[in-house]
């Protein structure tokens, strides 16, 4: 245990050293990016995650740890590989090809595929309620869904603070016309008041994270913890939460919406945690197990945070 302390430890401080030269040459790197086309960054995302399954153990065990969780021995040691390769090299191109749009956002409008009947969905759901809560994960492109969505009405991500990087994301944000809420800074009552205007807040709820008050309940029919944040904003905003995502199809993005969620209150305010959080989990959990290859699965999702578990 102490040896795995003192391994964490050194990651930190490695990182911590590493974040402000980083922070210097992202401009640099940010502009090189922004003048590759999409088949060459699709080459260096595969090529990134070839080496990053080489190089880094203790993600490649996670997230074969993570298969495990969600595939039991439903698929090989084999295809768990392939798989995780695919999901780490899908979960860098997406970020590599929303700042290839945010050079050039005139590409995006012809790259999109909005289905008439989902446009017709969500602009039926809009015309019924004030706003609407956006359910989605780091699934396909999170931050080019907030592009797609923007067309429809304003929109904000909520979005934890990235120390020396939070201003190159916001930056590409902008270039759509997306607000950034980060959650260190933004009241309930400041979302709850552009929900009530018509707006649009996105939620990105498929991490574990330490600083949220939330719920343990399944996530692929695993114990998770899961913030119950959007459940609470649904509430007192009065709108519903709407699954939606973008997944990527070749060279083109196809905008998907689920069945808008209302959230109704329960019997006891954990009663409705527990229950509604679940929802979203299941929501989640069957677009990403349709589509795995697409999803992040080298994270902690199944950890729990440090601290005690809070449902009030």
């Amino acid at each position: 245990m102490d040896s795995d302390k003192r391994r964490r430890r050194i990651r930190r401080q490695l990182k911590n050293q590493a974040y402000p030269y980083l922070a210097r040459i992202t401009p640099a790197a940010l502009k090189l990016l922004g003048r590759l086309s999409r088949n060459q960054i699709k080459g260096l995302a595969d090529h990134v995650s070839s080496l990053w399954y080489r190089l880094s153990p203790a993600s490649r065990q996670l997230g074969l740890a993570n298969l495990d969780i969600a595939y039991g021995s439903s698929l090989t040691p084999q295809a768990k590989a392939m798989l995780l390769k695919k999901s780490i090299a899908s979960s860098i191109r997406a970020p590599l090809e929303f700042h290839y749009y945010a050079c050039r956002p005139q590409e995006l409008d012809k790259d999109l595929l909005i289905a008439e009947d989902v446009s017709h969905k969500l602009e039926q759901i809009l015309s019924r309620s004030h706003g609407a809560i956006i359910l989605t994960a780091h699934f396909g492109n999170w931050e080019l869904l907030n592009a797609a969505l923007r067309r429809f009405a304003p929109i904000s991500i909520v979005s934890r603070r990235q120390k020396q990087f939070d201003r190159f994301v916001t930056a590409d944000r902008e270039v759509f016309g997306v607000n950034t809420e980060h959650d260190d800074q933004t009241s309930a009552q400041q979302l709850c008041d552009r929900l009530r205007n018509g707006e649009l807040v996105e939620v990105v709820m498929d991490r574990n994270v330490s600083h949220a008050k939330g719920v343990v309940v399944p996530f692929m029919g695993q114990p998770a913890f899961t913030p119950y944040f959007a459940v609470n904003l649904a509430l007192y905003a009065g709108v519903p939460v709407i699954p939606a995502f973008l997944v990527d199809e070749g060279q083109l993005y196809r905008l998907k919406l689920g069945d808008p969620i209302e959230i109704e209150p329960l019997e006891t305010k954990t009663a409705t945690y527990r229950h509604y959080c679940t929802v979203f989990n299941q929501t989640l959990s069957q677009a990403i197990l349709a589509q795995p290859e697409k999803w992040f699965w080298a994270h902690k999702r199944w950890s729990r945070p440090k601290g005690e578990v809070r449902a009030d």
